[in-house]
């Protein structure tokens, strides 16, 4: 974890093995609503072609196994991903150094299977950045997304910086998906424990080591008496893993 200068937030290196983003989502498009937790992890490191990456695995709570999802690699506060596996061709899916009124050009991580498959491209453009109203050790910038074929509309989102953003890592733009809201829940790693939980209904957050609840809540806030086995749930602002 890199700390800024006093007074300032932390700038959290959340890309590394062992670290996990926790989104949960709410489905509406079809007669029967869906609902769940989505967890993107760091499995380990890898070396692609010479380039050493972080491998990245994710697991939906349907009860499937995890599966490869992506490779990352940093460069310096940027934050690539290997969009094809077949050609090895890298875009860039986060700037966490864009300051206000500076823009870039990111692309969305689908599944890189093959040689045809392109990244979806989006324009960002950095409106500011302030600490996060819940999270005092994160800083939040918020960013504003356009696209040619939009014509002059535009949508705003937020990027935590070292974390991803607000929709979870692989959501780096998804902010309005019609149909599906998603929503970051938690960010931890292995050396700084939960670096990020999103408020939710009944959920105190959490800044380091304190504590403001010891109820145990599931992944969508929700109170709960008693963890089930292999259930996941945040209590006293740490992810457990009921065994």
């Amino acid at each position: 974890m890199c700390v800024l200068a006093s007074g300032e937030a932390q700038a959290f290196d959340m890309f590394t093995v062992g670290a996990q983003w926790v989104c949960g989502y709410f489905g509406t498009s079809s007669s029967t609503p869906t609902e769940g937790t989505d967890t993107v992890y760091i499995e380990s490191n890898a070396l692609v072609d010479g380039v050493e990456c972080l491998r990245v695995m994710r697991k939906l709570d349907n009860g499937g196994e995890p599966h490869f999802l992506t490779y990352l690699r940093k460069e310096g506060e940027k934050i690539w991903f290997m969009n094809n596996l077949d050609t090895k061709e890298w875009s860039l899916l986060y700037d966490f150094g864009l300051q206000p009124e500076e823009s870039t050009t990111v692309s969305t991580i689908s599944f890189p299977t093959s040689s045809s498959s392109r990244p979806w491209e989006m324009d960002v453009r950095c409106i500011g950045v302030e600490k996060d109203s819940n999270n005092p050790d994160v800083e939040r910038m918020n960013i504003e997304l356009s696209r040619e074929s939009w014509g002059n509309d535009t949508e705003e989102g937020s990027w935590l910086k070292g974390i991803g953003s607000t929709a979870g890592l692989i959501g780096n733009v998804d902010f309005d998906l019609t149909g599906l809201t998603k929503w970051l829940i938690s960010a931890s790693t292995p050396a700084d424990g939960v670096v990020y939980l999103r408020e939710a209904a009944g959920v105190s957050e959490v800044s380091g080591d304190s504590v403001r609840d010891d109820s145990a809540y599931d992944m969508l806030g929700r109170k709960i008496e008693k963890p089930v086995a292999g259930q996941m749930y945040i209590q006293g602002g740490k992810l457990k893993i009921e065994r």
